[in-house]
């Protein structure tokens, strides 16, 4: 494969600068949990992401991702969350070989929308949940989370 050199992108950025990367395995791995999987809209969910290192050259991602995930219909409709307001600043954080790095941030349910009230909420039935890493790296592989909305 050719040299990776700072593939960018507006919320995620994956770099494997000056190194060749031969693995076809996946470059990272992006495995993303809601806790609890089950609620009701306003409560207050865990959303957590970790992105695993699955090359053998360093990978760096940008940390500053608001949101870090995104919240789809099972036919792959984006419907969440809403937008946040974020400075657009990258702030790199360097994954080893073999290592991984967690975020986690909180979710109650809220749609996609504007930033400006009223805040709109998804209705109950069945979502994905995707941490972002996976959709702006080629060769990334994810684990999206079920979660279901109650009335």
């Amino acid at each position: 494969m050719g040299r990776v050199c700072c593939v960018a992108a507006t919320a995620l950025v994956v770099a494997a600068c000056g190194r060749e990367v031969t693995s076809s395995a996946p470059a990272l791995e992006t495995i993303t949990t809601v806790v609890p999987a089950a609620f009701r809209v306003r409560d207050t969910v865990a959303v957590t992401t970790i992105v695993v290192n699955r090359t053998d050259v360093p990978q760096t991602i940008n940390t500053n991702l608001c949101p870090g995930f995104r919240v789809t219909t099972p036919d792959g409709t984006v419907v969440g969350p809403r937008g946040r307001p974020c400075l657009a600043v990258f702030l790199g954080k360097a994954i080893p070989p073999g290592g991984s790095y967690t975020f986690s941030e909180k979710w109650i349910g809220d749609a996609e929308a504007v930033v400006e009230p009223p805040v709109q909420m998804l209705a109950p039935g069945k979502y994905l949940v995707h941490g972002l890493t996976a959709d702006l790296m080629s060769g990334s592989h994810y684990t999206a989370a079920s979660v279901q909305i109650v009335p």
